[in-house]
């Protein structure tokens, strides 16, 4: 699944800017490392915590990602 990259590679960097979630792996699958990303997020974001990748955890990670990518690239 090539999205499963690209969700780990946003959550990598949201990792970077919130601590309480940890870093997935990037492996390509949904594995316990991305689960528990995922949890994390969702749980900051007030969504139900399900580990999954449904369509409001995908919405919800595209308008956090931009904010997050910007802080890092700005060093904030």
């Amino acid at each position: 699944h090539p999205h499963i990259y690209l969700v780990q590679a946003m959550l990598a960097v949201l990792s970077e800017q919130y601590q309480s979630i940890s870093r997935p792996s990037n492996s390509g699958i949904l594995d316990d490392p991305t689960a528990e990303s995922l949890l994390s997020f969702q749980y900051l974001s007030g969504l139900p915590m399900t580990g999954k990748l449904d369509k409001h955890t995908w919405k919800h990670l595209a308008l956090q990602y931009p904010l997050a990518a910007n802080l890092l690239t700005a060093g904030l």
